[in-house]
């Protein structure tokens, strides 16, 4: 009925000869319910002309949760590639739009790429605040199959974005935000989702930038929100999706001092469940993409370049800036191009900071450790997230959870492991 989304995803869904292939065996999430309960406890600094903080609308009666249910999903029934991802979720499914229900409260910013704009709302149904991504039906047509056929070479995919979200919040995972519906009348598409007061990670960390600067204490306090950052992706991995779109703008903050912080990873529109990515499709934004990515031909690990855009975002909440704009070839600039030569550490030692020194000056030994290893320009020296395909192939690569910075906070694949 129209009255539901009734995702046929089941989306999401990886095929076994696809897990095989990359050694990784059916998975399973934790118990619905029990990871969905959890509470843990702009721009180049940021540049004028970047984009400003992003809060794109994703969770109530969009998704039929079952909620108390101990029956996990198993995630080898999920479907193989982006475009089936797209596809399992056709307009028909997508709820007209109740003017009625939704109340404007301001709009929060302009998406260009998307050809609309983000705006807060308040849902009449339960008095709550909600994000709404609204996206001009001229740009999203009908289908996904009708967007792919109109944009052909386009990455950002709405259809994608719905159909992931949608399927996140169903199942319970811990850094989803809220998928409350997808809506649509003659002018818009929109996409509804729980809002987050705080914004994304570039505004939460900005804002304390002048009372916080670089140093121990920014470090103290940010560090259980750069292990979350990292443990989504790895989670996400598990679940076969590569995010491709892993930035500062991509990540909410929720929650306060006194009920604990914790992240959301919102914007799937990049993501594709194929691990192995052609280099010819420059998924995310500039800033964040891995050397490998713009490296001509071939095909790059998609775990492992989502893995380089959680080092700089790392980067940036710690130092309240960029390291640099980008690495692509013929047109990386001067940071980059040092880094490329000298190393992470002679690249800290060098790189200004907006508290008037080098980062290294602020940075402490074990921060150093793990960001030179996320950062690793060769992604086969580069340290991992502890994703189960490298557990399921026997690998001793190291990652970012065998260094006690991370390794402590309590989160990352040994605390999953203990609670499923």
């Amino acid at each position: 009925s129209l009255g539901q989304v009734r995702i046929l995803c089941v989306a999401l869904r990886t095929s076994l000869g696809s897990r095989a292939r990359e050694g990784m065996e059916p998975l399973q999430l934790e118990p619905r319910g029990l990871s969905g309960a959890r509470n843990i406890s702009h721009e180049e600094l940021w540049k004028p002309g970047m984009p400003a903080t992003s809060q794109v609308g994703h969770g109530d009666d969009a998704t039929s949760t079952s909620a108390g249910s101990s029956e996990p999903c198993n995630l080898s029934d999920f479907i193989d590639g982006a475009c089936a991802l797209g596809a399992s979720f056709p307009a028909v499914e997508v709820r007209p739009w109740d003017g009625g229900r939704f109340t404007m409260v301001a709009k929060l910013q302009d998406a260009p790429r998307n050809h609309g704009a983000v705006v807060c709302m308040v849902d009449s149904r339960d008095g709550s605040k909600v994000a709404v991504k609204e996206m001009q039906n001229s740009w999203t047509c009908d289908s996904h199959e009708a967007f792919v056929a109109e944009h052909p070479g386009e990455t950002e995919r709405p259809w994608v974005d719905i159909a992931i979200a949608a399927h996140l919040t169903r199942e319970c995972f811990p850094y989803a935000c809220e998928f409350k519906g997808a809506f649509r009348d003659s002018e818009f598409t929109r996409i509804v989702t729980a809002f987050a007061a705080a914004g994304d990670l570039c505004a939460w960390s900005q804002a304390f930038a002048d009372d916080l600067a670089p140093g121990p204490a920014r470090e103290h306090l940010l560090r259980p929100l750069i292990a979350q950052v990292a443990d989504a992706t790895r989670w996400l991995h598990d679940l076969s999706i590569v995010h491709g779109d892993i930035s500062m703008e991509n990540i909410l903050v929720i929650g306060n001092d006194d009920t604990g912080l914790s992240i959301q990873v919102i914007d799937f529109g990049n993501a594709t469940t194929d691990r192995y990515v052609q280099c010819s499709s420059l998924l995310g934004k500039e800033a964040y993409r891995a050397p490998e990515v713009m490296g001509g031909g071939g095909a790059y690990d998609g775990f492992l370049s989502d893995t380089f855009a959680v080092g700089i975002v790392s980067f940036c909440t710690l130092f309240v800036g960029f390291p640099w704009l980008s690495a692509s070839p013929g047109k990386a600039c001067a940071s980059f191009e040092y880094f490329r030569e000298h190393g992470f550490s002679a690249f800290a030692r060098r790189r200004r900071i907006p508290a008037g020194c080098s980062a290294a000056d602020r940075m402490s030994f074990e921060v150093a450790d793990v960001l030179e290893g996320l950062l690793a320009m060769d992604p086969d020296n580069r340290l991992t997230l502890g994703e189960a395909a490298w557990r399921a192939a026997s690998s001793h690569r190291p990652s970012v959870w065998d260094f006690e910075w991370l390794g402590a906070c309590g989160v990352g694949p040994r605390r999953q492991g203990a609670q499923a």
